[in-house]
């Protein structure tokens, strides 16, 4: 627990934490866990969501050294949660409906076509990849997780296909 001077100390000396300075600014009190502990954590609590979400960070990122690799893993993690609700959106649309089981393709490759000009097909031969979000810069997921979360929000405002292609082209 870091309290008074040494939580000065430490929010002045970790500059590889980006904005969590700016989240704790304020706190008069701070709990650090060892990364050791935490994945002790993660291990106890094994059908916990929250658990396996701290595995899956520790195992992708932590492992990666190289701090810009770190941030790409970080982003890697978080677009595959924005990912899946990305699709529960699809599916609270009612495109399902309309399209069948493609109405999920038909938006990944919307997304696809909206940032790289291109289906992921084609996309994925042209990378010689099977994933391409595990091939991708740091500035690409971004831009992907910000599409996924930006079509999700118009298919819940009940706009539909190229209409919302239309709009974030």
């Amino acid at each position: 627990m870091l309290r008074g001077d040494n939580l000065k100390e430490f929010k002045g000396s970790e500059d590889d934490f980006g904005n969590l300075e700016n989240k704790i600014k304020y706190s008069s009190q701070l709990t650090v866990l060892p990364r050791r502990a935490v994945l002790r954590v993660g291990m106890l609590l094994r059908d916990s969501e929250v658990a396996k979400k701290i595995r899956n960070y520790l195992l992708n990122v932590e492992e990666v050294v190289d701090s810009k690799d770190r941030e790409w893993a970080i982003l890697r993690e978080a677009g595959i949660i924005v990912r899946k609700d990305f699709m529960a959106d699809v599916a609270k649309s009612n495109e399902p409906v309309r399209f069948g089981n493609s109405a999920y393709g038909y938006y990944t490759n919307m997304v696809y076509r909206i940032l790289f000009g291109k289906k992921a097909a084609k996309l994925k031969k042209e990378m010689d990849v099977d994933n391409i979000r595990d091939n991708i810069s740091k500035e690409n997921l971004e831009e992907l997780r910000r599409t996924e979360r930006s079509i999700g929000g118009l298919l819940l405002a009940d706009f539909k296909g190229e209409k919302i292609y239309e709009m974030l082209s």
